[in-house]
């Protein structure tokens, strides 16, 4: 994706906004650290300028690493005649929970290694040998930014851990290489007894004891995504029983479906990742998501080539996934920029039971009346005790009744829902918008 675009197109659109402020702003105190969910990046990229902007914050502006690193963005603002950073970094749903909680004994923290922070040139980055732990995870270095780009990362406290599902639906096991088919080792995780992220339901702080708030403000949209050579040859819509026999590992080439036969390489997302919970509890049941490990190059039982299984670490990796095997189909957000001009020039879009999901401002009314649910609610868990992030929180919970639009097409806030779910399992039933726009 070409960010600086994106950043610039931003910023261009918040100054344009002319803000007058909600009653209840507050403008922020401290820096604003969001961390976890690989889905909500672009989410929180477009969000952090409408909410400076609208806190009554000035100057804001955007900055990322030199090399175009996808996982890391920094907005900087003058609040009050103070420097206020807004940084989001992408991992995976589980790691934003047990950072902000500053969790450091659950057993999944040992499936790779510590994330350590690194320092980037025009090409590459380079790994440090600073680690950082407990409530601390590698984000953009401030001081390191000339300009809109910057060349560093460094340990940073986390105020708001991003997971696209409530941590109790976090329950899923893998086994395979940290990356697919890029490598990176193997790993296992297990997000069931030792492994789970709550504790009677709730996210459990480690130095307070105390439950962390969950802010549940905003609809987090998916989409089913194929290699260009699959849909060359007619793939161009998936529904749910082709999506419940792929993804429980029950069909092995594309003839099982009716099309020219070609071997499948099906890409998932690793367990810890809130795209595969929303997979399982909303579109698999009652089949099950594949729950045994990697699959490389196995021999097709038709003899027609060999197809493999693979699961990835973040939403970089699964695009990844797709774009560079023949065959492959896999999961991400749906506002994903694809195809031409991107940086994934192999992958299509397919359109799931009929509906199309990238047109962000159709597939969003679609949600809303009802008519479309590969999605979950965005689950924020705050920092126990940071003023800051409940003002985050109480921003996403009143812009839409105070008419503020969406920063990203694809989302909606949950007021605008005529159907939504109650938790992460169940169908979504009918409500009534409390703020329709």
């Amino acid at each position: 994706m070409n960010f600086k675009k994106l950043f610039t197109t931003i910023i261009t659109g918040v100054s344009l906004l002319g803000f007058a402020g909600l009653a209840s702003a507050t403008v922020p105190q401290n820096d604003i650290n969001i961390y976890g969910s690989s889905a909500q990046f672009n989410f929180w990229v477009a969000t952090a300028p409408t909410f400076l902007a609208d806190e009554g914050c000035t100057g804001v502006s955007a900055k990322n690493v030199i090399t175009k690193d996808s996982n890391h963005a920094l907005f900087q603002a003058t609040c009050s005649g103070k420097t206020i950073n807004f940084r989001i970094t992408s991992k995976a749903s589980w790691d934003g929970i047990l950072s902000v909680s500053g969790n450091t004994t659950n057993p999944n923290l040992a499936s790779e290694a510590t994330p350590t922070t690194e320092v980037c040139n025009s090409s590459s980055c380079t790994q440090t040998a600073t680690t950082c732990t407990g409530y601390l995870r590698p984000m953009i270095d401030e001081t390191s930014c000339s300009g809109g780009v910057c060349t560093k990362t460094k340990c940073v406290t986390v105020t708001g851990g991003a997971s696209d599902v409530e941590a109790t639906s976090i329950t899923q096991t893998s086994s395979g290489q940290l990356n697919g088919p890029a490598g990176g080792g193997a790993i296992t995780r297990n997000f069931t007894g030792a492994g789970a992220l709550s504790k009677n339901g709730s996210v459990i702080d480690t130095a307070s004891g105390s439950p962390l708030a969950d802010c549940q403000e905003v609809v987090v949209p998916f989409a089913f995504w194929v290699s260009s050579d699959v849909n060359t040859m007619g793939v161009t819509n998936l529904n749910q029983t082709d999506i419940r026999m792929i993804f429980s590992g029950q069909i092995v080439d594309w003839s099982d479906l009716g099309f020219p036969a070609k071997a499948m390489n099906v890409c998932w997302r690793h367990a810890g990742s809130g795209t595969s919970a929303t997979l399982q509890l909303a579109e698999m049941t009652p089949a099950v998501l594949y729950p045994a490990g990697e699959v490389v190059n196995a021999p097709n039982p038709d003899g027609s080539g060999t197809y493999s299984y693979y699961f990835n670490d973040g939403t970089g990796n699964e695009e990844t996934c797709v774009n560079t095997l023949t065959g492959a189909v896999g999961y991400f957000d749906a506002d994903k920029a694809v195809g031409a001009g991107s940086s994934y020039t192999n992958i299509a879009p397919v359109t799931y039971n009929g509906v199309t999901t990238t047109n962000g401002p159709a597939l969003k009314a679609m949600i809303e009346k009802g008519q479309y649910d590969f999605w979950t609610v965005e689950n924020l868990f705050l920092q126990h005790g940071n003023s800051d992030m409940t003002n985050l929180c109480s921003f996403l919970q009143t812009a839409g009744n105070n008419g503020i639009a969406m920063p990203d097409a694809w989302y909606a806030y949950t007021c605008q829902l005529n159907y939504t779910k109650s938790n992460d399992a169940v169908y979504p039933t009918y409500s009534g918008a409390t703020c329709p726009q």
